[in-house]
């Protein structure tokens, strides 16, 4: 329990760091990924950068800086080129379905999303996306699912919209990690949409300061995503 509790401290320390560098004009994400050690802000920052970093570096220099990057944002921005590099989830989505389930066991995100896309069909309605990560075992998949299921929870959504409120109590709360993802989808959606900075870091830190009060019957973990996600969407403009 207390390991929650430590998530939700970090992430409140998190948001206090990100106030602080857009309340002093640090807005530019090549600044945010030299200079920021919060993961989440690193990575929000390298997930802007990822287009640059394809332009900027050659093949084997993202290598190097995807294993040996002084930053997580670094790391993750050349990662993310490399995959597009190798013609990103197209490649994944012409490999056979026991392929991918062999890279799913291994923990491999890319391959579940490829998975989800191939079969897609099968998620035609919000009850059938949630049967579905109910019906798994795989954390990867669930993962992969509840992003799908995310777009159903979201703003305009024909079906299987929620509110905001709704959202915000799922994503910490949710049964599943499919579910908090859905949730983490959605939400950031709805920031990006009716929301400003100001009042998404209030809005969180409200949150994790009450999980925090409870020792962590809640979680925490997708509330961060969905605040990292935010970010990666203000790093762009």
């Amino acid at each position: 329990m207390k390991r929650y509790a430590i998530w939700a401290f970090a992430l409140s320390c998190c948001l206090l760091a990100a106030a602080g560098a857009f309340a002093s004009g640090y807005e530019d994400p090549r600044w945010v990924i030299e200079n920021e050690w919060t993961e989440e802000i690193s990575r929000a920052a390298g997930l802007a950068l990822v287009s640059e970093f394809l332009s900027d570096y050659t093949p084997d220099e993202l290598l190097s800086l995807a294993e040996n990057g002084t930053t997580p944002g670094k790391r993750l921005a050349a990662e993310r080129a490399l995959f597009s590099l190798g013609r990103g989830l197209t490649a994944l989505i012409d490999l056979d379905d026991d392929v991918l389930f062999a890279f799913i066991a291994k923990g491999d995100t890319d391959a579940a999303d490829a998975y989800v896309f191939k079969h897609r069909v099968q998620y035609r309605t919000p009850e059938a996306a949630l049967d579905a990560i109910e019906g798994t075992s795989s954390s990867v998949l669930q993962i992969s699912i509840g992003k799908l299921l995310g777009g159903f929870y979201g703003p305009g959504s024909p079906l299987g919209q929620k509110t905001e409120a709704e959202l915000r109590e799922l994503v910490v709360n949710g049964a599943t990690v499919g579910e908090r993802i859905a949730a983490t989808t959605a939400l950031t959606t709805y920031w990006i949409i009716y929301s400003d900075w100001a009042d998404v870091s209030s809005e969180i830190t409200r949150v994790c300061t009450e999980i925090w009060a409870i020792s962590g019957v809640a979680r925490c973990h997708e509330l961060a995503l969905a605040y990292q996600g935010y970010l990666t969407y203000l790093f762009s403009l």
